[in-house]
């Protein structure tokens, strides 16, 4: 998600410019109407009201954690099936 120096966390709550990542969904079969997901974390949830997740312990960095955003900025609900947005029955992709 990005290298970033420990100058740019000053005070607790600071923040980075967001890494930005898009799901793409391509080739779906006919007639499935609605593609759905989820992000689970898979390491320690640190703050689920705004979807902050732990580093994995591979890190060398200490408290530091990822938050998920949409593209609104807003937190991503963690563990909530979503609708992908933009997805087209007709061309099964977004």
């Amino acid at each position: 998600m990005g290298m970033y120096q420990r100058s740019e966390f000053s005070v607790l709550g600071s923040t980075t410019a967001p890494t930005s990542f898009r799901i793409s969904v391509n080739n779906c079969p006919s007639g499935i109407n609605t593609v759905r997901y989820q992000l689970d974390a898979v390491t320690t949830i640190l703050n689920a009201s705004n979807s902050v997740v732990a580093l994995d312990s591979a890190s060398t960095a200490g408290g530091v954690g990822l938050q998920i955003l949409d593209d609104a900025g807003n937190p991503h609900p963690l563990g909530t099936l979503r609708a992908v947005p933009g997805y087209s029955p007709a061309g099964g992709k977004t």
